[in-house]
């Protein structure tokens, strides 16, 4: 249960692709919003609905109090008092200059469907569950900050700044992210429209890419998708189109480049993984899956086309503030998660942690992301790592360092030692 904008946030944060605008009156996204008398009660009755006095020894509610002569007045009485005549002539009135060209008609309307049976009890059940969206302010004031976002936005302005002519690629560009679009262009990047589920339009960005610029010299694969929950509740349906983005998009995009690197005897191809690729979470084995998938199709790619001169790597971050923990997919399955009692509930309490984290004034910055990518640019061919790892590593440092050698053997018992090294002498075209 629960009021207007906080639910058209949660939509818009969840499935940003579906979502044009979003008008909301009223609506509170940040901290500071909660910060004055009025809230203070209701703060306390997010962490005990039988508290008793507690937030209430302010001005505000002094005089609540006073006017209903309970100097120990229960949370839950006082936020009563929220839904009579007297508080909703106040929401009316207080703050304005000429309270007195406001018609009564307008709080004596409002007053009478409050006073509708049983509607006290969902106006409290209303101000408790209010006490869920805050954890969720940092992911709102993301969605509003940032779109074509996250690691993908930063990387692009970063690389630009450094002097790199970058072309950036989101869906729609003209409506949806139209402001996100001109944003970067301002900056001197170019745009261009690539949804990396649809092969044409995948063909069509790498075309006009290359016809614009030349030559392509660095591949960054970045799209991806998140999902979290109880593994047997996400459909097939839900599992494919994952899939059909972080993995068949990855390949589809790196498809279209291929050719123009062989051309060339060059390239680089960056793949944004995850450390979930090499370590598990629980509940998180569906997108694990996925990268899992990305981290072995880069192995191979890495051989395949090491001896005609292309590099290919992978970047595996942590968890960092961006909106792809915001937007994560749910299972659609709500039964089955029902069915798994207070495991099932696990994961809700899992990204209420990484939220609290993840707004912490110590939490992680995602600029080391655009930072790992810039670095790998500059490195020469050949001294790249095969894999680089950014933030807290989870332990996905330590799988790295372990089945590197174990890789490296199981090449050379094949017979393909040579494919791990890129020959210094290729023809480069211009």
């Amino acid at each position: 249960m629960d009021y207007g904008a906080p639910v058209g946030f949660r939509l818009a944060v969840r499935h940003p692709e579906r979502v044009q605008a979003l008008v909301i009156q009223n609506g509170n996204a940040y901290d500071e919003g909660l910060d004055n008398d009025f809230w203070e009660p209701i703060k306390a009755y997010w962490e005990n609905r039988n508290a008793v006095n507690q937030g209430l020894d302010n001005d505000f509610w002094k005089n609540v109090k006073a006017a209903y002569n309970q100097p120990q007045m229960s949370n839950d009485d006082a936020l009563r008092f929220l839904v009579t005549l007297g508080a909703t002539q106040w929401q009316y009135t207080n703050g304005v200059r000429d309270a007195e060209v406001i018609s009564p008609d307008n709080w004596h309307v409002t007053q009478r469907l409050l006073d509708r049976p049983g509607n006290e009890a969902i106006q409290l059940q209303l101000f408790y569950d209010y006490g869920s969206n805050p954890p969720l302010y940092p992911s709102w004031q993301e969605y509003l900050r940032t779109a074509s976002t996250g690691f993908g936005r930063d990387t692009a302005e970063t690389l630009a700044r450094a002097g790199h002519h970058v072309f950036a690629s989101m869906r729609d560009p003209t409506v949806k992210n139209r402001a996100h679009a001109e944003a970067l262009q301002a900056q001197g990047i170019e745009v261009v429209e690539l949804d990396v589920t649809d092969t044409q339009s995948v063909d069509r960005a790498v075309t006009a890419v290359a016809v614009k610029a030349g030559r392509i010299d660095v591949l960054i694969n970045n799209a991806g998708v998140l999902s979290a929950g109880v593994s047997e509740a996400f459909t097939d349906q839900q599992v494919t189109a994952l899939f059909d983005v972080n993995v068949i998009g990855l390949h589809r995009v790196t498809r279209a480049v291929l050719p123009i690197f062989r051309r060339q005897h060059d390239g680089l191809i960056i793949n944004i993984s995850t450390i979930l690729g090499r370590v598990t979470f629980p509940f998180f084995g569906i997108y694990g899956a996925s990268k899992f998938a990305v981290e072995a199709l880069t192995d191979s790619l890495r051989y395949e086309v090491s001896q005609l001169g292309v590099d290919v790597t992978l970047v595996q971050p942590s968890a960092y503030p961006t909106p792809l923990y915001a937007s994560a997919t749910q299972p659609a399955d709500a039964a089955r998660v029902a069915a798994y009692g207070a495991v099932g509930e696990i994961p809700g309490a899992m990204f209420q942690q990484f939220a609290t984290m993840l707004s912490a004034p110590d939490a992680p910055d995602p600029h080391d992301i655009a930072e790992a990518v810039a670095k790998l640019i500059d490195t020469p061919k050949g001294d790249r790592p095969a894999r680089t790892v950014v933030g807290n590593s989870y332990g996905a440092d330590t799988v790295n360092d372990a089945t590197e050698p174990v890789q490296a053997s199981t090449v050379e018992a094949l017979g393909l030692a040579h494919l791990a090294t890129i020959p210094s002498a290729l023809p480069r075209s211009a």
